[in-house]
């Protein structure tokens, strides 16, 4: 089957791209891609899929292509520009089924995920949490369904929220989690990703596992992964960061890890020497964004002396307020501990910081 016959399905993570400012380093959107990943396995060869980042392009896809589902991030940056485009996106095709998702509200505000719904009719469907499966019902009964939007809520797709039509009843619907995270398809691996490896305006991003065991109230991290991480099996993980390094074309010096706590697992000191040893071989990357555990321990030291010249050592603490840690459900690690850390950190040579929140009082 050819292109041309295909419903177009667009994936959207739309940002505010300022291209060749050295100081803007944007993330691939491997979010989308890993729905991309998904429905090409589970549909395969039905759909033209199309994957974007940039406004523009986006803009010019959707006034002179007619998509049929088109699939969009909420983050707290960009949701004003995803919901001004949805908007744009129906008036141009009416009959597109929209698809919205992402951590910039959770299923337990349930009064206010209504409220959103009801204010924005330019969304047909929201998803919360782990999107692969919840979009691909979403996906499943636009086929079954003629591409209708009316039709397809009324068909109440499992894992989604929809005003449904004949009622006027918000519905609320939420599934469990992936057990298999290596059940979804390396965006990586099936070149979904191979048009931003060759681009210098973005940086390579890669999640080794999913979720977060703490419940800190001011995060959607430990609430997405229901106090919960799993992970990406390390095959999976080694043979992603080979395709990177050998692939970034544009030879971008970042690396995303887009990991909640890295150094949580034993098995992350394995994945740090691999960097280590791709920086010395390689020439990439040569600088690792992440976020380092939480509660650090000296295994996390240890990560942080393998990539000391590649990353900083973070030390946590968010705020010092015992009240304020009671509320947002956080147990900072002891003074003591912290003041040792940080000795140890110094004396291998590796820069530190501290991450405050100073608005939590």
């Amino acid at each position: 089957m050819s292109n041309i016959s295909k419903p177009k399905l667009f994936l959207a993570d739309l940002s505010y791209v300022n291209k060749g400012k050295q100081w803007t380093i944007i993330p691939f959107p491997l979010n989308v891609s890993y729905m991309a990943a998904y429905i090409q396995k589970l549909f395969p060869d039905t759909f033209d899929i199309r994957i974007f980042k940039e406004p523009e392009k986006f803009l010019d896809a959707i006034t002179n292509e007619k998509p049929v589902i088109v699939g969009l991030t909420n983050y707290i940056w960009n949701r004003n520009l995803t919901l001004k485009f949805a908007s744009h996106l129906k008036e141009l095709h009416p009959n597109c089924v929209t698809i919205m998702g992402g951590p910039n509200y959770n299923f337990a505000e349930l009064d206010w995920v209504e409220q959103f719904m009801r204010k924005t009719p330019q969304i047909d469907f929201h998803i919360e949490g782990e999107g692969e499966a919840k979009f691909a019902n979403v996906v499943e009964s636009c086929l079954k369904n003629e591409f209708n939007p009316s039709k397809v809520k009324l068909s109440k797709p499992s894992g989604a929220c929809f005003i449904e039509p004949n009622s006027n009843a918000c519905v609320i619907d939420t599934v469990s989690r992936i057990e298999v995270l290596d059940d979804v398809p390396s965006p990586y691996q099936t070149g979904l990703l191979d048009e931003f490896l060759a681009d210098p305006n973005y940086c390579p991003i890669i999640e080794t596992n999913r979720g977060c065991p703490y419940l800190c109230t001011f995060c959607d991290w430990g609430s997405m992964g229901k106090s919960k991480s799993s992970t990406f099996s390390m095959e999976r993980v080694v043979n992603d960061l080979e395709y990177i390094v050998e692939n970034n074309v544009s030879k971008t010096p970042y690396l995303y890890i887009g990991d909640a706590n890295f150094g949580l697992f034993p098995r992350d000191i394995e994945i740090a020497k691999l960097l280590r040893k791709y920086k010395d071989t390689k020439g990439f990357p040569e600088n690792v964004y992440l976020y380092f555990a939480k509660n650090s321990s000296e295994n996390v030291l240890k990560i942080a002396e393998l990539i000391k010249d590649m990353t900083n050592f973070s030390l946590s603490r968010q705020t010092q307020n015992p009240e304020v840690l009671k509320i947002i459900k956080r147990d900072n690690i002891p003074l003591a501990t912290f003041n040792k850390l940080a000795a140890l950190g110094k004396e291998l040579g590796v820069s530190t910081f501290v991450d405050l929140i100073y608005t939590l009082p």
